[in-house]
């Protein structure tokens, strides 16, 4: 389990929070100037792990409360400034005081949960957590935090539904940061297996492929793939390689002289989740088929809904597929 009180893990938390920025000019004396330079002070302190900024950061703020003590936004940057610093119960404060200001502030919601779950406090951090959620339902972060804190409580399934949502609402971005969990912050049983869960079942991200090489003037030949035994791997050729499997429901690719449509389904790295995807989707009585592609050292099977002898019918199929819940089917291209 990280430990909440080293700095490194308090910096992370804090990051996790999200923050919005933009510079503004700065007067001295005028409390929003103050409260703004307070807000890009606290942004450089977490990009920059400083702690010497978020104090200054802090001395802002209190200036900007001193001339203006009803804004609420300035008591959770305070707040926010203090976690960085270390000082949790003083942010504590701050954060109870921006809700009395105004109980709607998801922001300080989320940072007051930050705040108890860094000092140790679950129950309270989930419910801070779960208020957040119910007044801004888009800030991702709260799912990730709570299924943190449900792990460790020993809640595995409903840990692994948290994480779900996390990674449903931020996509590759989340499934980066889950894997980065995994790395270098080692967790409890309960919470690394409902990690690896959300990402055995999730499309894993292929890496960029190789930039193709600008095409050689007509008058000469294609040239060929260089030799395997180069550093880098040669780009994908334009026209797709021959699958590796036939469609799970047992039709096979047909063969065709013209003109194919398809459309990639996702990529996944356990075989088993791209053919579960498949027979999950046979219900649509669509042609289907999976294909290996080694990447950067790393085999992925996609998944492929085709091939169609006319666009129109692809892009039939493709709205069929798009409608059905949890899948985000890449565009139809020709092959």
């Amino acid at each position: 389990m990280p430990d909440a009180t080293r700095p490194g893990w308090r910096f992370l938390l804090v990051a996790v929070a999200g923050i919005a920025w933009s510079e503004t000019g700065f007067a001295a004396g005028d409390p929003e100037a103050l409260a703004t330079r307070c807000q890009a002070l606290f942004r450089q302190s977490v990009g920059e792990k400083r702690a010497d900024l978020a104090r200054q950061a802090i001395a802002d703020c209190s200036e900007s409360i001193r001339l203006q003590p009803g804004n609420a936004r300035v008591w959770r940057l305070r707040g926010a400034a203090r976690l960085v610093t270390g000082n949790t119960e003083k942010a504590l404060l701050n954060f109870d005081r921006a809700l009395q200001l105004d109980s709607g502030d998801a922001l300080a919601r989320r940072y007051r949960g930050l705040a108890h779950l860094i000092a140790g406090q679950a129950n309270e951090a989930l419910a801070d957590f779960q208020a957040a959620l119910l007044l801004d339902p888009d800030q991702a972060w709260n799912h990730f935090n709570r299924g943190l804190l449900l792990g460790r409580a020993g809640q595995g399934g409903e840990a692994e539904a948290e994480f779900s949502h996390f990674v449903r609402a931020r996509g590759a971005k989340a499934v980066e940061f889950l894997a980065l969990m995994l790395r270098e912050h080692p967790e409890n049983d309960v919470v690394r297996k409902a990690i690896e869960a959300v990402l055995s079942k999730t499309p894993a991200p292929e890496p960029p492929a190789a930039p193709t090489p600008p095409p050689e003037p007509a008058t000469q030949p294609t040239p060929s793939p260089e030799p395997a035994t180069q550093s880098a791997p040669p780009p994908e050729p334009a026209t797709q390689p021959a699958p590796a499997k036939a469609a799970a429901q047992g039709v096979a690719k047909p063969a065709t002289s013209g003109r194919e449509f398809v459309f990639k389904l996702g990529s996944y790295q356990e075989r088993g989740n791209a053919e579960g995807l498949i027979r999950k989707l046979a219900n649509l009585a669509l042609p289907m088929y999976t294909e290996e592609a080694e990447i950067g050292g790393r085999m992925f099977h996609r998944v492929w809904v085709g091939p169609f002898g006319d666009e129109a019918a692809a892009r039939d199929a493709f709205d069929r597929v798009a409608q059905q819940p949890g899948l985000q089917p890449e565009p139809v291209r020709a092959r």
